[in-house]
């Protein structure tokens, strides 16, 4: 039953993520029509990061926090490392986002995809 409840949750993730990251139009013509496909469906591909992030760190303190509680119910059985480890994980994957766009906006660089930006490349 879990293993079925698993397949079903990927599946549905996996149909979720190509939605979100699909653009109306497919077809370019030229480089102008391709960047600007590029843009338009880039745009929210940060949000997506960081949504997904932001719930894989709430998932691991919560896996955490339980693991703890079953160090202090059971010492023996459960170290407490894996509690420790858990917690540090979500921690970190809560704090990625903030780190990312510190980290683009130290550069000199903005967090966004704008046209201009794409057409001032040369190639």
């Amino acid at each position: 039953m879990l293993k079925t409840i698993k397949t079903h949750s990927l599946v549905a993730s996996a149909a979720l993520t190509s939605v979100l990251l699909t653009s109306n139009v497919a077809h370019a013509t030229n480089f102008s029509t391709f960047a600007s496909n590029f843009t338009t469906s880039i745009q929210d591909f940060p949000k997506v990061i960081s949504a997904v992030s932001y719930l894989a760190g709430m998932l691991f303190i919560v896996l955490g926090v339980l693991k703890i509680k079953d160090h202090v119910e059971n010492p023996t059985q459960t170290p407490i490392r894996e509690g420790a480890i858990r917690l540090g994980a979500g921690g970190a994957c809560l704090v990625i986002p903030v780190i990312a766009t510190a980290a683009i906006n130290s550069l000199g660089g903005t967090s966004t995809v704008t046209q201009s930006s794409i057409s001032a490349l040369s190639f």
